[in-house]
């Protein structure tokens, strides 16, 4: 898989180069993650709710524009993505990560009024992983940076529509399970009975860089002349 994304993304790039119009964009997420959720080690059949974040996602995109209505575009992002799980009335479960990702999307629309649709993969790292137990009313929880106890690299695929003033619907699905099942802690194994797919729905926004803004901003700035 990791040979597929890397060749997926030389070819990306090679075609960037021969764009007719270049742009950035830089936005915001707010996402509604959920995540198939099965563990063979649980008495009852654990339910998964829904997570909403609005902290931290930010990206900038690099748009390469080859005509009127195609294009594509590359870029980073991070984002907060994760999923809660029910087990019973007394015991409940908050899983989280904050990824770095690099997307390449392919677009399809009206490139000069940027209302397009839009498919494609992007490959993230996982940065920081944190995990809460609440038993009763009694809540535990810890955080690692690059924890082994998650996939640390999570390709996805994902398609959106970008609508007016550069509002996005987004849809993404990962295509590996969120937990590391190889993963032990004290000769124990948490996660190994465990399944977890990661998805969600977010609406972004993204606003284009204004033309001329470094020019205007370079004729603003006072020349100082040396005697």
């Amino acid at each position: 898989m990791k040979k597929a994304f890397f060749l997926f993304f030389s070819l990306t790039f090679v075609l960037a180069a021969s764009a007719q119009k270049k742009y950035k964009t830089t936005g915001w997420e707010v996402i509604n993650s959920l995540a198939t959720y099965s563990d063979t080690f649980a008495t009852t059949s654990p339910s998964v709710k829904l997570r909403f974040s609005a902290f931290l996602h930010f990206d900038t995109r690099y748009h390469f524009d080859f005509g009127k209505h195609t294009g594509m575009y590359t870029g980073y992002a991070v984002r907060n993505v994760g999923f809660s799980v029910k087990y019973n009335d007394t015991l409940s479960k908050k899983f989280r990560v904050y990824t770095l990702g690099i997307p390449v999307a392919f677009k399809i629309g009206n490139m000069e009024s940027r209302k397009f649709f839009f498919a494609g993969a992007e490959a993230e790292l996982a940065l920081n992983y944190k995990e809460k137990t609440f038993i009763d009313k009694d809540k535990k929880k810890f955080n690692e940076w690059f924890s082994s106890r998650t996939q640390l690299f999570m390709p996805s695929v994902f398609a959106g529509v970008q609508l007016n003033k550069g509002f996005n619907i987004i849809a993404k699905y990962y295509l590996t399970g969120f937990f590391n099942k190889d993963f032990k802690y004290k000769g124990v194994n948490p996660y190994g009975a465990i399944d977890a797919q990661l998805f969600y729905i977010a609406l972004s926004y993204n606003t284009k860089a204004k033309k001329g803004a470094l020019k205007k901003r370079a004729e603003k700035t006072p020349t100082i002349t040396r005697l």
